[in-house]
């Protein structure tokens, strides 16, 4: 006959391990859509996506002519492959050469989180 002890229960509340301490954020800085599933899946917490799109992809010397509809285009595309990163747009030079007002009145609205990610 197998005999079963029951587990004593510590009511010391200083002899419990510590939590772990949390890990890191984890940024990096996307310009290639094509690439955002595989940095969803290495756990990349936050994603900047930057005007500099305009130079990489977009064929422009400098980032001056990239507009808010440039980015927002690029934000998209980058959504569409990271599900579950936290996704940040650069605001352009041509978004900030205006009134901060009308600046954050002109913006569009960004590209949703999308519906499989976590919260």
């Amino acid at each position: 006959m197998v005999s079963r002890q029951r587990a004593a229960v510590s009511t010391d509340h200083h002899s419990r391990t510590p939590p772990p301490p949390p890990r890191p954020l984890l940024p990096i800085f996307q310009l290639h859509p094509f690439l955002s599933a595989t940095v969803d899946l290495a756990n990349i917490d936050v994603i900047l996506v930057g005007d500099s799109v305009g130079m990489v992809q977009l064929g422009y010397d400098t980032t001056q002519p990239v507009t808010v509809d440039d980015m927002l285009l690029h934000a998209k595309a980058v959504r569409r492959g990271a599900k579950s990163s936290l996704l940040v747009g650069d605001m352009p030079v041509s978004g900030v050469s205006i009134p901060q007002s009308r600046a954050m009145g002109s913006c569009p609205t960004p590209p949703p989180h999308h519906p499989t990610a976590p919260p």
